[in-house]
């Protein structure tokens, strides 16, 4: 082998090093961009209506500077996913108020939101870590349902009412001058 192939062979081989230990590293190596304490749905009583927003609270500590992938679930017996996102937090702890629309299909019942935080990291190869977190249980109830049981409480108040009422008038009419006369 003459001196500028042998160089050059040097190089190549180098390069396939120095690819292999990057490669490795970026694969082996365990990252760890975010750690989520906990997610809580802010809704006081924790009945949540389909069709409208709700708002959730992640308290995490952010490792790392890189942008997530940021999915959704909805999880009962079945799934239902929510459109994705990308978003970064600042470093260090924090907390952050995300909104989520609940569909107007969900049905009533118990549910808890799942979310997973997708990081690629390295460029070539790429390696993608992925977060998951769950909120703790909630009620999801149908708005037809809401107004139903409304308007049952309301029919109830009135039917007492009324019921109060004829036993104030059944008071007064074995008082009454009126009755005693027929």
């Amino acid at each position: 082998m003459n001196g500028s192939l042998r160089y050059a062979s040097y190089i190549l081989l180098a390069l396939l090093l120095g690819f292999w230990i990057r490669a490795g590293y970026i694969w082996w190596y365990p990252y760890e961009p975010l750690v989520v304490h906990a997610i809580n749905i802010l809704d006081a009583d924790n009945v949540v209506t389909a069709g409208e927003t709700v708002y959730y609270e992640t308290a995490y500590t952010k490792k790392m500077a890189v942008v997530a992938t940021i999915s959704r679930w909805l999880m009962n017996s079945y799934v239902i996913p929510i459109p994705a996102y990308t978003g970064q937090v600042p470093l260090g702890d924090g907390k952050s108020i995300n909104p989520v629309l609940i569909p107007d299909f969900a049905s009533t019942g118990t549910y808890r939101l799942a979310i997973e935080y997708a990081y690629d990291i390295g460029s070539y190869p790429t390696r993608t870590i992925k977060v998951q977190a769950q909120s703790g249980p909630f009620l999801i109830v149908k708005r037809e349902n809401i107004e139903v049981r409304k308007n049952t409480e309301d029919i109830r108040e009135m039917k007492d009412k009324v019921e109060r009422d004829e036993k104030v008038m059944k008071r007064h009419r074995k008082l009454s001058i009126y009755d005693k006369a027929k």
